[in-house]
């Protein structure tokens, strides 16, 4: 039985994208492709693209907290492995607010908080965590506090550039880690990566960078950092994995490498 659509998560689509096994001829109904759950790479999003142009893509943004909230057609491949993909405008009667209060205006960017009917309650057992990321507000709609750093654009809608919580001062810079995993992530042969700050004396002195891939290949993921980041976000510091290690979620274990790797 042939289908015309699906929903994939961007760690299948990686999967089946890097297996070679695409056969266009037998994909040929497939009209709708919905991805989500993490960033998208972009390296196997314009591969994909390419493979099925008759298909459209949709990158889609919510979390279990809200459910999918927002979503941007993807009418074209993305110009640059290094493009930053919108996720839209809010769908339904969700609405999205910047929190700027931690941002300095010129940046145009604040953390992006949530309203809605799909907003959850809170988090089960767990009165703290719930009080820091849900609330009410005085005309008793609720919301949710994503984390999430974003920016709006009339045209395009809202884009992701990292968590609030990987924010660090480093260098007398505040960096995003998230930002510097998104550019590492579309060197193509990278399959996952993590930056871990390096600390010293209670500031962070080094950026680590444990990442995923068949081989060593330091050279190539400085040469394509120097293109697209400053120089004081460029990791000092390699470590590779085959495979990077996975919690319970089947989410890269941060805490882990973290632990393991935190250390100069």
């Amino acid at each position: 039985m042939e289908f015309t659509k699906t929903i994939l998560v961007t760690s299948s689509l990686n999967a089946i994208v890097n297996s070679g096994l695409i056969q266009h001829e037998r994909l040929t109904n497939l009209t709708h492709v919905i991805l989500g759950g993490e960033q998208i790479h972009n390296t196997v999003l314009i591969k994909i693209m390419s493979l099925l142009p008759h298909t459209t893509f949709y990158n889609c943004y919510g979390s279990t907290e809200t459910l999918c909230t927002a979503i941007f057609t993807l009418n074209t491949p993305p110009h640059s492995e290094g493009e930053i993909l919108p996720i839209g405008f809010p769908i339904g009667d969700n609405q999205f607010v910047l929190d700027t209060t931690d941002f300095p205006y010129k940046e145009n960017k604040g953390e992006l908080i949530v309203f809605g009917p799909q907003v959850g309650t809170g988090y089960w057992n767990d009165t703290e965590k719930t009080k820091a990321a849900f609330g009410v507000n005085e005309k008793g709609e609720r919301f949710y506090r994503t984390g999430d750093i974003a920016s709006f654009d009339p045209e395009r809608g809202y884009f992701i550039h990292g968590r609030k919580d990987s924010q660090i001062k480093f260098m007398g810079y505040r960096i995003s880690l998230g930002e510097i995993e998104r550019v590492v992530s579309s060197v193509p042969f990278i399959t996952e990566n993590i930056i871990i700050p390096l600390y010293g004396d209670g500031e962070a002195r080094a950026l680590k960078l444990v990442y995923a891939a068949e081989r060593d290949c330091e050279k190539e993921i400085l040469a394509h950092l120097k293109k697209n980041l400053p120089k004081y976000m460029i990791p000092q510091y390699f470590v590779r994995f085959e495979k990077l290690p996975k919690n319970k979620s089947n989410k890269i274990d941060r805490a882990l490498l973290k632990e393991k790797y935190g250390n100069f």
